[in-house]
């Protein structure tokens, strides 16, 4: 029984010492996720500062005004939708070829 007791106080203060251990490389990987982050801001401030700002990313400020606002309201109001126009390119009949100069003339 003894031998018992001092084997379960043996392996509770090896479990300790795991304990500590897994702390520290908690620690450890939280420093390094965060420094991680760091180096990713960097690099988006630095590409940004590169290249200049994504106008992908740009958003309409409050005031600004926008080009086609009024246009598209009152298209709004008037229930008007746009439509899709089609261009048919041009092509000649067979019996009209006489009214083409030849080439050459």
């Amino acid at each position: 029984m003894l031998a018992l007791k001092c084997l379960v106080k043996k392996q509770l203060e090896q479990l300790a010492e795991k304990d500590v251990i897994i702390e520290k490389q908690n620690s450890q990987l939280e420093k390094q996720r965060i420094q991680i982050e760091n180096i990713i801001q960097a690099l988006l401030h630095a590409r940004k500062k590169l290249f200049g700002p994504s106008t992908q990313a740009t958003k309409q400020i409050e005031g600004q005004l926008f080009l086609f606002e009024k246009a598209q309201r009152l298209a709004e109001e008037l229930g008007i939708e746009q439509k899709k126009i089609t261009v048919t390119p041009y092509t000649r009949s067979p019996g009209r070829d006489a009214c083409w100069p030849a080439k050459g003339d």
